[in-house]
């Protein structure tokens, strides 16, 4: 007869002990990783190597049927859990549910890497359910400053509500540990009465930090021959609305945008690039100045920046209610999920993308709270910014009086062919410009320019049926101001370069930088570097930049090779007998090697 053991029975769910120290559990370990894996990078392998439209639709398609597929997810996890503690780890009960766990694991992982994308498709799906999203068909004025205000309000209250939330769970978890710890030893409970108050000085001092730095700029300033114009419009719209005068700056940023941002404590600053100033002319430039003044009176800049603080408040909550969770299961878990961090935040440096810090990328893995704050951050923007920008191109309207300016604007910015650098997705829901390539990996919070001229030709039905048109882009000699023709010349790999050459002062320009820096020595047969032109303007050395208006600068190539150089742009000027010798200098260099 087996002996028989009291203690066993008295134990309480002692049938589960039984699957958790049987080889079941082991290698229901070794199927979730190893599948886990597996799943993951045949779906990163997928989305890697589709463009942003393929994405976008693969979202969107898990989006719509998410009321579907992820209730019957959730009921056969957790009905496979239940049979799992009543079969005590039967594989025939474990194999269907590893599927659902990987799931479930790689949309914590897409949701991680992905947020911004995802609250865009959320958004665009609720507005076509829901009949809203065409705003510029259906909505007036009126009724879109009552939409505004409905949209702001539920945007306020919901993140009051998920900051108390926050609030109220980190003094529960931070009393609670207190209590715990105040039956140990005196000194136990004094070194931790100081990680408490060290962590929360820290804790006010990011808050600080993120609060003030939350409307700076780190884009170098530059001159710029038409800023006088631009005072003169300003000070009239700061007259014609009763507004004091915002700073005004001009940004060496080769992508033309404006946008305004209000720092603590500080006036209003409208910032604009190089290019677009000196793209606008005079009716123009009064709708861009007009677009960010009705920013600043209808509250759209003090509101954005309230969210700013909300959500700064909120992720620094986010983060120190999962620490003191670990603290609270066990104090060792704080030093090991750091561990953990660095640890994923090494593997993730190939993997991650180069403008997204690895480090960001494994904080938010590791932290469920502050992946979910993160994420409902762009849900808010996405959701707010669309009402905001039709609403704000109306008020410019109504300050100009004039339609045609700002409508003429965003057809020269949609036809605007020039290189383009990617604008910083910081103040993505500031920016004028639209188009969502020219973000820094999100999908644009802003409604396209077609949604946007369609809701300025309802204002103005004449715009539609006008001749207004934007003229192409032809490429002027800073020099001698004639036209200059495309030449197709052949980098250093035979891919072909494209540069314009000018017949009257004999020279080049280059669009970008690079261009000239992968400039061969094989070029068009139109073009004869070593034929000298009879009669050749000199090149003057103070230009300005045609795409910019900036004043140029001059750089030397080689010792012996002068080139003018634009700051904003990156684009420069090269006489031809420079190019022939910096071509013959490369020639060299590759014969030796």
């Amino acid at each position: 007869m087996e002996n028989f053991d009291p203690y066993f029975y008295h134990y309480p769910y002692h049938h589960q002990l039984k699957f958790w120290k049987t080889s079941w559990f082991i290698n229901f370990l070794y199927f979730s990783i190893l599948g886990f894996f597996v799943f993951h990078y045949f779906l990163s392998w997928f989305i890697s190597r589709k463009d942003t439209k393929t994405r976008g639709k693969f979202l969107k398609f898990l989006i719509i049927f998410f009321p579907f597929w992820f209730p019957v997810l959730l009921l056969l996890l957790i009905g496979g859990v239940f049979l799992i503690i009543k079969y005590e780890g039967d594989l025939f009960v474990l194999l269907p549910i590893l599927p659902i766990l990987w799931v479930f694991l790689e949309i914590y992982y897409l949701l991680a890497k992905f947020p911004a994308e995802i609250a865009h498709t959320a958004v665009v799906v609720f507005d076509e359910t829901f009949g809203k999203r065409k705003e510029f068909e259906i909505l007036t004025f009126w009724s879109l400053l009552d939409a505004l205000k409905q949209k702001r309000l539920l945007c306020f209250l919901f993140l009051v509500i998920l900051l108390a939330i926050f609030l109220v769970s980190n003094l529960y978890f931070l009393f609670s540990i207190e209590s715990s710890l105040s039956t140990t030893s005196f000194e136990y409970y004094q070194n931790y009465l100081f990680l408490l108050t060290m962590a929360m000085i820290i804790l006010v001092f990011y808050i600080f930090l993120e609060v003030l730095n939350c409307g700076k700029v780190n884009i170098p300033k530059i001159d710029h021959p038409k800023f006088i114009n631009l005072k003169k419009v300003v000070e009239n719209l700061s007259i014609r609305t009763g507004l004091s005068n915002p700073i005004c700056q001009v940004l060496a940023y080769n992508n033309p945008t404006i946008f305004t941002i209000q720092p603590i404590f500080e006036k209003p600053i409208i910032y604009i690039t190089a290019p677009l100033l000196e793209m606008a002319n005079e009716n123009e430039l009064e709708a861009l100045v007009a677009h960010e003044f009705a920013k600043i009176y209808s509250g759209t800049i003090s509101f954005f920046r309230r969210i700013q603080i909300f959500l700064i408040i909120l992720r620094a909550l986010a983060f120190s209610f999962f620490l003191l969770v670990l603290f609270k299961l066990n104090p060792v878990l704080v030093s090991l999920w750091f561990v953990l961090v660095f640890h994923l935040s090494l593997n993730l440096i190939e993997t991650a993308s180069p403008n997204k810090s690895p480090f960001e990328l494994a904080l938010k893995l590791m932290n469920p709270p502050l992946l979910i704050v993160s994420f409902l951050s762009y849900l808010i923007f996405y959701y707010v910014s669309r009402t905001e920008e039709f609403y704000i191109d109306v008020k410019t309207i109504e300050l100009t009086r004039y339609p045609a300016g700002i409508y003429s604007i965003l057809e020269k910015m949609k036809n605007y062919s020039g290189n383009r650098e990617r604008l910083p997705k910081r103040f993505s829901y500031l920016y004028f410009t639209p188009e969502e390539n020219f973000f820094d990996e999100i999908p644009a919070p802003k409604p396209s320019i077609e949604e946007r001229k369609a809701t300025i030709e309802k204002i103005d039905i004449t715009l539609k049926t006008s001749s207004l048109k934007c003229e192409s882009r032809e490429i002027k000699c800073p020099n001698c101001q004639n036209f200059s023709y495309l030449v197709k010349l052949q980098g250093l790999y035979g891919e072909i370069i494209n540069s314009y050459y000018c017949k009257k002062c004999d020279s080049f320009w280059f669009e970008t930088w690079e261009n000239l820096l992968r400039t061969g020595y094989h070029f068009s047969e139109t073009v004869d570097l070593k034929k000298k032109v009879k009669e050749k303007v000199k090149i003057n050395k103070n230009l300005k930049c045609p795409n910019c208006g900036v004043d140029m600068l001059n750089k030397s190539l080689l010792f012996n090779i002068q080139i003018l150089f634009c700051p904003v742009c990156k684009s420069c000027l090269i006489s031809k007998n420079d190019l022939f010798k910096y071509a013959t200098y490369k020639k060299t260099v590759r014969e030796k090697r």
